[in-house]
C-alpha cells in the first residue's frame, strides 16, 4: 500500500509560510508524505490570504485549475485555508468559486 500524499499551495504573505509548515507537520503526523506534484496529491491544501490583491487573483485561477485536476483524481481532497479581511472581495465570491472544494477553513 502506498502512502497518502499531500501538497500545499501557498499564496500571500510571510505568515502563510508559517501556516504551511504547520499544516505540513499535521499531515505528516497523520502519515501523509509530500507529493512531488500537486496534480497527483491525495490532499491539496491551498493556503492563502486576500490581504494582497495579487494573491487573491492568483488563488481564484488556481481554484479553477484544481477543478480540472480533481476531475482526473476523483478521490482528491481540496482544502482552502483562507485569511480574509472585511473588505476582501472573497466575501462576495466564495460560494461561486469554491464548489469543487472539500473543506474551507476561514480565518478572520
Amino acid at each position: 500500500m502506498t502512502a497518502k500524499t499531500y501538497a500545499i499551495l501557498n499564496y500571500g504573505c510571510q505568515m502563510n509560510e508559517s501556516d504551511a509548515e504547520h499544516y505540513a507537520g499535521q499531515l505528516q503526523e497523520l502519515g501523509y508524505k509530500a507529493a512531488e506534484d500537486f496534480h497527483d496529491a491525495d490532499v491539496v491544501v491551498v493556503n492563502t490570504c486576500c490581504v494582497r490583491e495579487s494573491a487573491e487573483k492568483r488563488i481564484l485561477g488556481k481554484i479553477g485549475e484544481l477543478k480540472g485536476v480533481k476531475a482526473n483524481h476523483p478521490g482528491q481532497i481540496v482544502c482552502v485555508a483562507l485569511f480574509i479581511t472585511p473588505c476582501c472581495c472573497f466575501n462576495a465570491i466564495i460560494p461561486q468559486y469554491l464548489t469543487n472544494v472539500n473543506q474551507l477553513l476561514i480565518l478572520i
